[in-house]
C-alpha cells in the first residue's frame, strides 16, 4: 500500500501548540509494506508555533519523518518558502524537522529537486534550539540529489547534482536564464529568471 500527497500546495498561516509542526505534514510515519510519496507540493505560509509543548520540531515540509523499516518514501519538486515564527524553542529544519526511527532505513529514501528558504522570527534568539538547511535533527541520512535549504540565510546543498561544487562554485549546468523552482528566490511559476548566481554569491 501507498501514502502520496500530490500536486498540493499551502498558502495559509500555520498557527498550533504541537510537537511537530510541517508546511505540509507535521508527522508522516512509514512501517514496512507503506510507500510514502509528497510530490509537487509547494508550502508558502507563515508557521506560527506557539508556547506550551517543549521540544517542538519544525519542517519547511514535515515535521518528523518516521521510517521503521526499509521502504519507499519520496520527496520530489517540494518547495518551502516563508517565515517560522517561534513563540516557543523549537528546532526548525528546511524541508524536514527531524529523521526518526531506524536509521538503516534511510537507503531507500530520496529528496530530488526539492529545496527551502525559511527565516526564523523570535523575540529572542534563544528560542532557536537548532537547524539544518535540510533537517534540524538526524536519526538517519537521506539521499539528496538537485536540492539545497536555507535557513536564516544558511545554505546546506547536494553538492554531486546540484550544479555546484562544494565550494559553492558553479559547474557549466547552471547559470542564469536555466529554469528555477518555484518561489526559493522569486515568487513565480516554473520560469527563467536572471539574478540567481548572484542571491547564492550573496549567500554563500
Amino acid at each position: 500500500s501507498s501514502i502520496s500527497i500530490s500536486n498540493s500546495y499551502n498558502l495559509g498561516k500555520i498557527d498550533v501548540t504541537a510537537q511537530f509542526i510541517g508546511g505540509i505534514a507535521g508527522s508522516v510515519i512509514a512501517t514496512s509494506g507503506i510507500s510514502v510519496y509528497i510530490n509537487n507540493c509547494p508550502s508558502f505560509g507563515e508557521i506560527v508555533a506557539r508556547s506550551g509543548i517543549e521540544g517542538t520540531i519544525i519542517g519547511g515540509i514535515v515535521g518528523k519523518l518516521e521510517l521503521e523499516e526499509p521502504t519507499a518514501f519520496e520527496i520530489t519538486n517540494v518547495y518551502a518558502y516563508g517565515d517560522v515564527n517561534l513563540q516557543t524553542m523549537a528546532m526548525v529544519g528546511g524541508l524536514i524537522g527531524m529523521l526518526g526511527g531506524d536509521y538503516t532505513a534511510y537507503s531507500t529514501a530520496f529528496i530530488n529537486t526539492s529545496a527551502a528558504d525559511l527565516t526564523v522570527i523570535s523575540d529572542s534568539s534563544e528560542l532557536l534550539a537548532g537547524q539544518g538547511g535540510f533537517y534540524a535533527e538526524m536519526g538517519g541520512a537521506m539521499n539528496v540529489t538537485n536540492s539545497y535549504g536555507i535557513v536564516n540565510g544558511t545554505m546546506t546543498i547536494s553538492t554531486e547534482t546540484s550544479g555546484m561544487d562544494g565550494n559553492f562554485g558553479y559547474l557549466e549546468n547552471f547559470q542564469d536564464g536555466n529554469p528555477v523552482p518555484l518561489g526559493i528566490y522569486y515568487i513565480t511559476d516554473y520560469a527563467t529568471t536572471t539574478g540567481i548566481l548572484d542571491q547564492l554569491n550573496r549567500l554563500a
